[in-house]
């Protein structure tokens, strides 16, 4: 982590945070990771109008108040009276759209759980999130409520991106103020996730080397992410005008960003260099569903001669006997020297195109992990210089032709598989720092600490005052 003494600065231009400065001067354990969210709204009366439905008092019951958390086959289902603690799947909620002709165009978010009567308790105490829905309203209920992946797709425009995303915001706002204000607590965390969400997906239009930069979006769009920190900041100073005076507040953000550029095969890079063999034609593209439906990886990969795979954001793992199903390369000193060899190449690698570097840093597990459980890590992590990024078929285990190739999503900004040490994120505090240099693990025995609790001796991080 960083230490900041003044104001942050976002996509090179300097923003006012004139609350988030003041935490640096003033001061219970309060933290904010500041971080984005949203999804499309629609409008009640269209949605009526088109499709004759009005939904009942029960599961969508706050989707009436709501519409932005509805999908066409929660309405569907809301319209036929179907019971209230169950989320059905609706197979072919498709033909309640073909009637709609092109008047209306709609975005089927998740369904959300109604807070009040989920159908597995979805807080701690159970009794927490229905008492929130008595007080606030209704609220988003899914873990990544953002719709990143519809804007990504052309499904939403950056309008309807950025109007969800602010309202996401205040959604998750008023559970946090709530809280504060209910003032049964010691410790109050809090978390807002705009300003990653924001970046992820707007990067592009404060980036004018960005393959998507857009010159007529980044005039109406380009503030964005420095809209998003202003209205932290805001919010920063709510939070700060409910607590008392003396409460410690810590301000974290766990990572950075880097413009994401180019994409970066690596599984096909490792079989360009011999760790990884191929048999047959090509595999085809990975998709998503392949993770989570049974999909094979690797495909045509020849085990028997490969001794490295990729997967996941950065991540490169030596096939080693014992470990792996296939096996071929043993552990210690013949494992030491393929992570070596590779750590050597991956340094070497350059742009096709522009020559320029493409790795910044190669760190092996032993170097970086720690713990009983080091042995189930990937040898080694590859840090990205930025504007590159592994690609979206790296980090499912693909190795579509080509090394690297522009990155041509609207997910545009990125901090997985960049060179950490480049990455890292800030910390504001309103007490003293003890030291220039943090870590995210610091934030555990910070809390021990302060409350007087013994920290154990196995626990990683120190305190930071």
């Amino acid at each position: 982590m960083r230490r900041v003494e003044g104001r942050p600065d976002v996509g090179g231009g300097w923003i006012g945070m004139g609350h988030t400065v003041r935490v640096v001067a003033g001061g219970t354990l309060l933290f904010a990771l500041v971080h984005s969210v949203l999804a499309t709204n629609w409008m009640k009366r269209r949605v009526e109008a088109i499709f004759g439905l009005r939904v009942r008092d029960g599961l969508y019951r706050f989707l009436y108040n709501n519409i932005t958390y509805a999908s066409i086959g929660a309405l569907v289902l809301a319209a036929r009276g179907l019971p209230d603690r169950v989320v059905y799947r609706v197979p072919r909620p498709w033909s309640w759209l073909l009637r709609a002709g092109q008047e209306l165009q709609l975005y089927i978010s998740p369904v959300n759980w109604k807070p009040d009567n989920p159908p597995a308790p979805m807080s701690s105490p159970a009794s927490l999130s229905a008492d929130l829905y008595e007080r606030l309203g209704a609220y988003r209920t899914l873990g990544w409520a953002e719709a990143t992946w519809p804007l990504n797709e052309d499904r939403i425009d950056e309008q309807a991106f950025m109007d969800d995303l602010f309202r996401a915001f205040d959604d998750r706002a008023q559970v946090i103020l709530q809280r504060l204000d209910a003032k049964q607590w010691d410790l109050l965390v809090g978390v807002i996730e705009s300003t990653d969400r924001v970046q992820h997906m707007m990067w592009r239009l404060i980036d004018p080397a960005h393959p998507m930069y857009d010159k007529a979006l980044a005039a109406k769009f380009g503030d964005s992410i420095a809209r998003v920190y202003g209205k932290c900041d805001d919010f920063i100073g709510e939070v700060m005008s409910r607590v008392d005076p003396g409460t410690p507040i810590l301000i974290v953000s766990d990572h950075g960003f880097h413009s994401f550029r180019q994409s970066v095969n690596l599984n096909t890079w490792l079989v360009q260099e011999g760790f990884m063999a191929i048999q047959g034609q090509q595999p085809g593209d990975k998709k998503l569903q392949d993770l989570f439906g049974g999909g094979t990886f690797w495909e045509n990969v020849d085990w028997t001669r490969t001794k490295a795979y990729a997967m996941g954001l950065g991540q490169i793992y030596i096939n080693l006997k014992g470990r792996e199903g296939r096996g071929i390369v043993s552990s210690g000193a013949e494992s030491k020297q393929v992570q070596d060899d590779l750590a050597a190449r991956l340094l070497t690698m350059k742009d096709p195109n522009t020559g320029a570097r493409i790795v910044d840093a190669v760190y092996k597990a032993d170097d970086v992990y720690s713990g009983e459980f080091v042995k189930n890590a990937a040898e080694l992590q590859v840090g990205m210089a930025d504007g590159y990024r592994v690609s979206w078929q790296s980090t499912l285990g693909g190795s579509p032709p080509g090394i690297v190739y522009p990155n041509m999503k609207k997910w545009s900004g990125d901090h997985g598989s960049y060179d950490y040490r480049q990455t890292s994120g800030v910390l504001i505090s309103s007490r003293q720092l003890a030291g220039d240099t943090f870590d995210i693990m610091d934030i555990a025995p910070t809390v021990l600490k302060y409350f007087g609790v013994p920290i154990p001796s196995d626990i990683d991080g120190k305190p930071v005052f």
